[in-house]
């Protein structure tokens, strides 16, 4: 009786083991996962950073268009002028899209006489 007791806590106890074991097996790979995206996001961040960089020498050309790993679109021009007819500012709307498995888009206004730059959104696209 007290053999078959035994046996019975060593059966229950190697179950309890083996569940544990895919638990943490998966677990370690869900980290991975994470990692990669984690990895992908910085990436995709990098390449954004380095597109707003262009965007005053796209201002200064007049024009919209990509690169390396990114797509640049004017979306408007905006122009502040004085009741003299005189201009005084200028603010510049821009779609930024960068990346390569991971894509952020997202929305820049650019002022040149300052030479501000601010995020006015910014969203992950999953295609």
């Amino acid at each position: 009786m007290i053999l078959l007791w035994v046996m019975s806590i060593l059966v229950s106890l190697t179950w309890a083991i083996a569940q544990l074991e895919a638990l943490l097996h998966l677990d370690i790979k869900t980290a991975a996962i994470y990692q990669r995206r984690i990895d992908a996001f910085q990436q995709a961040e990098r390449a954004l950073l380095s597109c707003e960089r262009h965007l005053v020498t796209l201002v200064q050309d007049g024009k919209s268009g990509a690169v390396e790993h990114c797509k640049i679109r004017r979306i408007t021009q905006y122009e502040q002028v004085s009741p003299e007819g005189s201009q005084l500012s200028s603010e510049h709307l821009f779609e930024v899209i960068a990346g390569d498995r991971l894509r952020l888009r997202t929305v820049v206004r650019y002022r040149p006489t300052s030479g501000n730059q601010i995020r006015i959104s910014w969203q992950p696209i999953n295609e």
